[in-house]
Parts: structure tokens; sequence; C-alpha cells
């Protein structure tokens, strides 16, 4: 999972999410729940100056992507009717 959530975050970034993000913020902003959202939510920091570089962007990313895999987890271990399938 570690793996796949780095190459996911790194193909994100290469592909322009931070530049999408700057275009958004002067477009007029995000709406409370887009601007939450794991990748725009730490873009947003990042260009606030709240992070001092892009490789704490992508840890602050891997992070909380990790975070939120780990409370779907935990809720869906919890339904009956779960059926797991192999990636």
């Amino acid at each position: 999972m570690h793996k796949r959530v780095r190459a996911r975050t790194e193909a994100m970034l290469d592909q322009g999410l931070l530049e999408e993000t700057e275009r958004i913020e002067a477009a007029g902003g995000f709406s409370l729940t887009a601007g939450a959202a794991i990748g725009y939510a730490e873009c947003r920091d990042f260009l606030r100056g709240r992070y001092k570089d892009r490789e704490e962007l992508r840890n602050r990313i891997r992070r909380n992507t990790h975070q939120l895999i780990r409370r779907q987890t935990t809720w869906l271990r919890r339904l009956a009717e779960t059926v797991w399938l192999p990636p």
C-alpha cells in the first residue's frame, strides 16, 4: 500500500496538482469540501508558506492519505457485508 500511495502522490504532483491548485485559488478558490480534500489541502498550505519545501508537501500528502486508509479500513472491517477483493 505504501508503494502505491508513493507512486500516486508522485504522479499527481508530476501532472500539475500544485499548478492546478494555484489556478483554482486565482479563479475564486475552493468550496469548503473541495478545499479540504487530500492533495488540495496540502497544496493550499504549501502555497501559503506552511511547508518548507516540496519534499514536505509530498510527505504531508502521503501521511494524510495513509491516515485516511487506516480510518476507512477500520470502518469497513466493522461492516459484515464487506467483501474484500485483491487489488
